[in-house]
């Protein structure tokens, strides 16, 4: 049903919502959350926001989508803006840094913005960061580096190798949802591990027809939101903005799903309740649909 409902959370977006107003407000809740989120964070206070998964890519992506782009933007809620994005961006880049899925996608998120935002200033991005990694680099390398391969690198070859002796058997249509876990219990349970990537969940739980139809959906609403990037290009306003937001989001998630099962939560791992914020991802994405249709070609 989890696997069901969340493509679905895209089209009933893309219906339902018939008014700007309505994303306004979408952003202003997920914006107040981030803020919930950060007391979360550094107070440990027990709020009620869910901050795992893709949650802190579309508070970076608002965030900065919203700087970048809306030139008409009060000074006030810049200095708002700034405050939470330097909240998350410290709580994930130097915090947790060690968590891949942490930072990566708001990482590709603010890459994709900048460079839409203007290819000079995305130079100047890349120039940065690569001095920043020069003067850094025995931490990266050393620290950062050798503990994701340590934690999450060799474990992934591991898992992928295991799964690959399941999936192999049942190509076209997959193990069905959850069952590769069902073949693991029962001839190898002392080395079954969840493989922590989405496009191998996807294959190895639904075939190559399953997996035909999860890249079309993503990489069809990917190439919608680049389209749409284009016709908004220059207005300066909300409209811009969400777009280019959306299209950043969407370009990070189909990054990020290599790497962990954060947009199809695993059943055996992060359960049912990985819906509650796996829908985060699908209702950001929804707004390339209703944007398509608010804001029409001329």
């Amino acid at each position: 049903m989890v696997m069901v409902m969340l493509p679905v959370t895209i089209l009933m977006v893309g219906n339902f919502i018939q008014d700007i107003k309505h994303l306004k407000w979408m952003v202003i809740i997920m914006l107040l959350a981030g803020y919930l989120g950060l007391i979360k964070y550094f107070l440990y206070a027990n709020l009620p926001v869910d901050t795992r998964g893709m949650f802190n890519l579309w508070i970076i992506g608002i965030a900065y989508g919203l700087l970048l782009f809306m030139k008409r933007l009060r000074w006030y809620w810049r200095l708002a803006l700034v405050f939470l994005l330097a909240g998350v961006t410290y709580w994930g880049f130097v915090l947790n840094i060690s968590w891949l899925a942490g930072w990566l996608p708001g990482l590709v998120a603010m890459g994709v913005l900048t460079f839409m935002r203007s290819k000079k200033l995305a130079l100047v991005v890349v120039i940065f960061l690569c001095a920043l990694f020069l003067w850094k680099k025995d931490y990266y390398l050393g620290k950062v580096l050798q503990n994701e391969t340590q934690e999450s690198g060799v474990t992934r070859l591991a898992a992928w190798k295991a799964n690959w002796s399941i999936t192999r058997d049942h190509l076209l249509f997959g193990t069905g949802p959850a069952g590769y876990a069902v073949y693991y219990m029962s001839y190898f349970p002392t080395d079954a591990m969840a493989t922590h990537s989405n496009y191998i969940d996807i294959i190895s739980q639904t075939g190559i027809v399953g997996t035909v139809f999860m890249l079309w959906i993503f990489f069809g609403i990917a190439r919608e939101g680049g389209k749409l990037c284009m016709r908004l290009r220059g207005r300066g306003d909300f409209a811009e903005a969400m777009g280019n937001i959306a299209f950043a989001g969407i370009i990070a998630c189909i990054v990020i799903m290599a790497f962990g099962d954060w947009l199809f939560p695993f059943a055996y791992t992060q359960t049912i309740a990985g819906f509650n914020y796996a829908v985060y991802n699908r209702l950001f994405m929804g707004t390339v649909l209703v944007l398509d249709h608010l804001v029409p070609a001329t």
